[in-house]
């Protein structure tokens, strides 16, 4: 009798931890899948623009014939990403075309970089300083193929280093209930 006792309480137990090693692998494929869900429905940019040369003609608005280049813009803007812009083109107009710069944009530090050939040149540019003086110094007219990146504030950097552990902290929180289970 003794031995029967225990042999349904080794197969009790044996159920127990088969049933929770399922429940476990299930909340880990669960939360892996959400996790992947996440990354997928991040934003991708695809163009079909031909970056064969690098110019573009769009035909003449009236007596005058337009052409277009590439202009690239990263960081704190609504929009991020490639643009078609006419020729002349400044950074004030870009940045307006990608939406605005967003609350966290640090308008005082802007960055162009330009490439010729194998080498780059980075040119730091205070938009703000255009914004109250009005003095077109500030404002330069970009060129094909360059890259105006929008930097943040330190608060901007501050909330993402908040987020990013707050995330980090649901994932542990779920890790850990998962092994008490």
């Amino acid at each position: 009798m003794k031995i029967i006792l225990t042999y349904n309480r080794v197969n009790n137990l044996l159920k127990k931890t088969y049933k929770g090693a399922l429940v476990r692998r299930f909340i880990i494929v669960l939360v892996l899948f959400l996790f992947s869900l996440s990354i997928a429905a991040q934003d991708t940019f695809s163009s079909g623009i031909n970056n064969a040369s690098a110019y573009s003609f769009s035909g003449s608005r009236g007596d005058q014939e337009q052409l277009k280049i590439n202009a690239y813009i990263w960081g704190e803007v609504k929009s991020p990403g490639l643009y078609l812009v006419p020729d002349n083109t400044d950074i004030l107009t870009l940045i307006a075309l990608a939406g605005g710069p967003s609350d966290d944009a640090r308008l005082q530090d802007i960055r162009i970089v330009r490439s010729f050939g194998d080498r780059e040149e980075t040119i730091s540019i205070d938009l703000e300083s255009y914004l109250n003086s009005g003095d077109k110094e500030y404002n330069i007219t970009l060129k094909p193929g360059d890259t105006v990146i929008v930097r943040g504030t330190f608060y901007r950097k501050f909330k993402d280093f908040v987020k990013f552990m707050s995330e980090l902290g649901i994932i542990l929180s779920v890790y850990i209930t998962i092994l008490k289970l």
